[in-house]
Order: C-alpha cells, then structure tokens, then sequence
C-alpha cells in the first residue's frame, strides 16, 4: 500500500470527518427514518487542483477504483439527486 502524501493531510482528514459525521448522523437519526448519504468519490480535479503533482498523482490514480483523478462532472449528478 502507497504510504500518504503529506500535502493531503487536510484533504484526507476532512474527508474522514464528513464520513464519519455522515456514518454517525446515520446511526442516530436512522431510527426517526432521517436519512443521511454522503457522496464519496475519490480525490476530485476542480479548478483549484494543480494539474502536475507528479508522484502524488501516480499515488493517487493507483490507489482508486477508476484509476483516474475523478472529474467535478463524474460526481454532480449524483450529488443533485441526493440533494433532493
């Protein structure tokens, strides 16, 4: 396994808390039939993501199931529809 870069720290550790508010949001409303769902694609590419990270992005493509760096348009549908 690929050891963490370190310029993803904030990256990686604001991911981890939405996930686990998402999975803890989840387990104490669930029973009230409120439901909490987080899209959670990997490391996406907008405007502000440099463009050549060089072996962070290797790290990066390697370490996900698209083998990419996922694009704002691969996720916003399913971010539209679980806004609704």
């Amino acid at each position: 396994m690929p050891t963490p870069a370190p310029q993803l720290l904030a990256y990686n550790t604001s991911k981890a808390a939405a996930i686990n508010l998402t999975r803890r949001a989840a387990g104490e409303w669930g029973p009230y039939n409120i439901k909490r769902q987080m899209p959670s694609a990997p490391v996406t590419s907008t405007q502000k993501w440099p463009k050549d990270l060089g072996k962070v992005n290797q790290l990066i493509k390697a370490g996900n199931t698209a083998g990419r760096i996922v694009a704002k348009e691969d996720i916003k549908g399913v971010a539209v529809f679980l806004a609704d």
